[in-house]
């Protein structure tokens, strides 16, 4: 450890007799894996402690907040901070990465060390991209670098990585971040251009879409939110009227798709629909169309879109096997459509019960109402109740909405004397829907 440091010792005393030493900056890395004796933050600590060294040269080190287990990036931040607090450090340089949520976490945490730090110093932020190219894109897919952790959607196409890469831009812009391109960098004109291209949309972005608070949540105002709402309702009835137009054309009487209604006016106080609504998404309704969750949670000023997904609640009758492919397509063409309305969809993962899910992301998100369209199945009564009961734990509204079928099966009431405990056949039901509940929406 003594002649390792020794020899970071010689070359900070040669970096300080160049022209302008301060303009300088040494970088402190040392990977990922295990830590030697002489890491970036013992080297830090010691040079701290070092008296006999004039330190000229700017220190930087790097962070990286895409690990994803959890114990790894509690790690990691901890490991920032002792660095931070050693009041060496001029700069840090944020890893790569395709989590949009945990770069804004990282974002946020550094700029309150930035505020609250007890050393003289202030650290500037730096943060990288990779130029989302063929070439770099195939390259992680297949040889990916240890420590860069990057998502099906960066991994799958350009038009996927620009997306990330555009938002990450914009992300460091809010915060006031440089921004450095690494390897394989910028070499050629081709890449210059591309480079300039991604400036040009970034600027352009944050013109139409402004600051934001949450990446896809927080600028989802109540206006926003409306916006959507009556676009998706505005959609629908272009494509009734479609219908009507071509049944006139063919001589026939009436459209055969159902008519979709205008949007209900909320019946909440205003207090709450002035807090975050959560709006679930499940693998019977991934779509924005008459979906009557989503529409009823417009109202609220703020809206965060979530998928859950708990491999051991499918059961029987659930998404398994081949139709996990297809529900994976209908989520990524949701997250495409929601970006539309500056919105992004969060998904979840988990061992435990989605309920545990959905509680930490009312937590995360102090979500005061939660939304979501009944799916009339066994497995979905199961994990609806612990939904209910959750919530009504940490206090936050559930409301559940039908947009599946016509009529809501446990809605109509039997006849008294009725035997069976069920219908039997189609028309009994209907008619006895439409006696007891009217027309369908």
């Amino acid at each position: 450890m003594d002649g390792a440091f020794l020899q970071l010792k010689d070359y900070i005393g040669n970096m300080n007799e160049l022209n302008n030493p301060n303009n300088i900056e040494i970088l402190l890395i040392t990977g990922s894996g295990p830590k030697g004796k002489l890491c970036s933050l013992t080297a830090l600590q010691r040079l701290q402690q070092e008296t006999s060294i004039e330190i000229s040269p700017s220190i930087a080190v790097a962070f990286n907040p895409f690990f994803p287990g959890k114990q790894d990036y509690e790690d990691e931040k901890l490991r920032l901070e002792e660095k931070l607090a050693t009041g060496m450090v001029s700069k840090v340089y944020i890893q790569f990465g395709a989590d949009l949520e945990r770069l804004q976490s990282a974002l946020r945490m550094l700029t309150t060390l930035q505020s609250t730090s007890s050393t003289s110093k202030r650290f500037e932020i730096c943060g990288s991209i990779f130029l989302p190219t063929k070439v770099l894109i195939a390259q992680q897919k297949f040889r990916p670098w240890n420590g860069v952790f990057l998502n099906d959607e960066f991994l799958s196409s350009e038009d996927g990585a620009r997306r990330i890469v555009l938002q990450m831009m914009r992300l460091y812009k809010e915060y006031s971040c440089e921004i450095l391109i690494e390897a394989p960098g910028v070499r050629s004109e081709k890449d210059w251009g591309v480079l300039e291209a991604l400036l040009k949309e970034r600027d352009d972005l944050l013109s139409t879409v402004g600051n934001s608070d949450d990446v896809g949540a927080a600028e989802s105002k109540k206006d926003k939110n409306e916006k959507l709402a009556e676009k998706v309702y505005a959609a629908e009835s272009r494509i009734n009227r479609d219908d009507d137009d071509d049944d006139e054309t063919n001589g026939s009487t009436a459209s055969k798709r159902r008519k979709t209604l205008p949007i209900e006016p909320s019946k909440l106080p205003s207090k709450i629909l002035n807090e975050t609504a959560i709006v679930l998404f499940h693998s019977h309704d991934v779509r924005l169309h008459d979906n009557v969750a989503l529409q009823m949670a417009s109202h609220h000023k703020h809206v965060v879109p979530v998928f859950l997904w708990s491999k051991k609640e499918q059961g029987t009758w659930g998404v398994r096997g081949c139709l996990e492919v297809v529900l994976k397509n209908a989520l990524s063409n949701l997250d495409k459509k929601l970006k539309q309305y500056d919105l992004k969809l969060v998904c979840r993962e988990g061992d435990e019960d989605s309920s545990t899910m959905l509680r930490e992301i009312c937590t995360e998100c102090n979500a005061g109402a939660v939304y979501w369209n009944k799916e009339h199945t066994t497995e979905s009564r199961i994990r609806e109740e612990k939904y209910r009961a959750v919530l009504q734990e940490i206090d936050v509204l559930g409301m559940e909405c039908q947009s599946s079928l016509l009529y809501d099966p446990s809605s109509p009431s039997l006849a008294a004397g009725f035997h069976g405990g069920h219908w039997g056949t189609l028309m009994p039901f209907k008619r006895t829907c439409e006696k007891q509940l009217g027309m369908p929406r």
